[in-house]
Order: C-alpha cells, then structure tokens, then sequence
C-alpha cells in the first residue's frame, strides 16, 4: 500500500512530492501522510513508529509539512500505537477492536479518489473491475500467447463478419474455414 501511494504521489504531483489539495480534489498533505502512518502502524513496532513515520513521510511530503503540522497531525495515531502494543482495546460499533484506524481498500480508493486510469500503475489500490481486466489479460496472454490487442488484429474476422457476405451462419462459416485450413495444411 506504501508503495502504491508513492505511485500516486509521482502520478499526480510532477516532483512526487504532494502539495495541497487543489483542481477539485480534497486529497492533500494531510490525507496521504494520516494513511500511510496508518498503514506502517499496523506492521512496525510502536516504539520505531515515530522514526519509520517521519522516514517514509520526508519520500512523498514536503519538508516543511514534515517538519511541521505533520507531527502534530499524527500524535493521535502514536498514542492509537502505543496503546495497541500494550494489548488495549477500544469499543467501536458495539465490537472491541484494536485501537488502531484501518481502511478497507476499497475505502482507501474512494478516500484518495483514484481514477481507473492511475490504478492501472498500482498494485495493490485496486478496485475489482482492474482486478478482473488484469485476471483476463493474464489468462489470454497464458493462453494465446498474445495481449487482446494482437489477438483481434490477427483476428479481425469477427469485426469485418464475412459469414454475412456468403450468406451463411457464423458457425457455418467457421466450420467451412478450418476445414480449408486442414485442406492447406495437408498439402
């Protein structure tokens, strides 16, 4: 996930480094640093948090932010660390949880209004429908051998619809060629 931020950081702020939210969008500063501690206080021990935080934010946030509101900003998440490494507990919704903040991945998407198009360079902010085109170009290429793209060039066949020409069903007309491609082949 740490990764894919970065991407989208390097995506939409030509230095990599994120400005304020701005062109519509209230993704900003404060957004992309709160998700990724987040996402390293779930895997880094509480008493390395801090240092590992700053680390990673210094890669995609600007050095005045860092340096500033940023410390501020994720005091609550390093309390939420300290108390999850003591073993607490919290009451959310009725269930006892951890006291860490988690995001769904799907929640994740909608929080940094990712576009189909930037999800295309990510790997794990994905949304179903990448994942199915992504499952579908690999089981083509597995089985073709080829991308989609290759495959209907080589294969224009169903687009041009000859079958209509000779006045013969699509299957007829399949049917009639692979026996002239068995004919040819056998010669």
């Amino acid at each position: 996930m740490l990764e894919d931020l970065r991407r989208l950081a390097a995506t939409r702020h030509d230095s990599g480094i994120v400005q304020v939210a701005g062109a519509g969008r209230r993704v900003g500063l404060d957004l992309f640093g709160h998700l990724g501690t987040c996402q390293l206080a779930k895997v880094i021990p509480a008493h390395r948090l801090a240092a590992e935080v700053e680390a990673w934010a210094r890669l995609i946030l600007p050095e005045s932010y860092v340096e500033g509101e940023f410390r501020r900003h994720c005091s609550t998440l390093l309390d939420r660390a300290s108390q999850a490494a003591a073993s607490d507990r919290v009451q959310h919704d009725g269930m006892s949880a951890g006291p860490i903040w988690t995001y769904s991945k799907q929640r994740l998407i909608e929080l940094l209004e990712i576009t189909p198009e930037e999800m295309k360079g990510m790997k794990r902010l994905i949304d179903a429908d990448e994942k199915r085109r992504r499952d579908r170009e690999k089981t083509r290429a597995n089985h073709t051998g080829q991308d989609r793209a290759t495959y209907l060039a080589a294969n224009t066949a169903s687009s041009s619809q000859p079958w209509q020409a000779e006045g013969v069903s699509r299957a007829t007309w399949y049917r009639r060629r692979r026996k002239q491609e068995a004919a040819t082949r056998a010669e």
